[in-house]
């Protein structure tokens, strides 16, 4: 019941966020739409107020509004529901967290851009992003890759620390430790300079990235797996 309760607040607290975003998004188009109006009226441009792609919208909630904390805190939203469950056999169910997350955030967008799929303005590969689909996908199955993945870590401390403070906090501690490893060594090292990042699972601007992270993401689970059965046998 108190899983219920925590993931039915998250949705409130999102509800919450999606809505003081779009109320001032919406004011700023109307103030747009007013200065084209007026520019058009002055010297006869013939500019055309367009709504924004509702890819871009989803960006600016991802990275200019207080959801941005997702991006942050990923590991909590599945790690804490999922705590009294380690040895459940449905365990897993609580990764698809993440990916529903991301599908209703897109809803929502869709629904008040009227599923707007003009031009995108503010990503690095049009291409890309004007293939929304596969944008989608590739987002939903890392986000369902990395819930696996925080999974695996739970149920690994969750063996040496019982303590539900102590143990959320390590899984976070982890998270950020990957993270800082990928930034700071890993990437640099190898000259590589995409979005390889936990942080960036919710965008990622190019297929050849998210296509990375997936591999990445795979491997790692691959070997959480692997730990996971030998520690468990011990």
């Amino acid at each position: 019941m108190k899983n219920k309760k925590f993931i039915i607040f998250t949705f409130l607290l999102i509800s919450l966020g999606l809505i003081c975003f779009l109320w001032d998004f919406n004011n700023e188009m109307i103030l747009t739409k007013e200065k084209i109006e007026l520019i058009n009226q002055d010297k006869n441009l013939g500019l055309v107020f367009q709504t924004p792609n509702m890819f871009d919208i989803y960006v600016r909630i991802i990275h200019d509004s207080i959801l941005k904390l997702i991006m942050f805190l990923s590991p909590l939203l599945v790690v804490i529901p999922a705590f009294k469950n380690y040895k459940k056999n449905y365990i897993y169910n609580y990764a698809f967290i993440l990916p529903i997350i991301f599908l209703y955030i897109i809803l929502v967008v869709g629904i008040y851009s009227k599923f707007s799929l003009t031009m995108p303005n503010l990503y690095s590969n049009e291409a890309y992003f004007n293939s929304n689909i596969m944008f989608i996908i590739l987002t939903l199955v890392n986000l369902f890759l990395s819930g696996i993945f925080y999974i695996n870590i739970g149920i690994l401390i969750k063996k040496y620390i019982k303590n539900y403070f102590v143990h959320v906090l390590s899984v976070f501690i982890i998270f950020l430790l990957i993270e800082g490893f990928l930034q700071f060594i890993l990437i640099p090292f190898i000259s590589f300079e995409s979005g390889l990042s936990l942080l960036n699972l919710w965008f990622n601007s190019d297929c050849i990235n998210n296509l990375l992270v997936t591999l990445f993401l795979l491997i790692i689970n691959l070997i959480s797996f692997i730990v996971i059965k030998k520690k468990l046998l011990d």
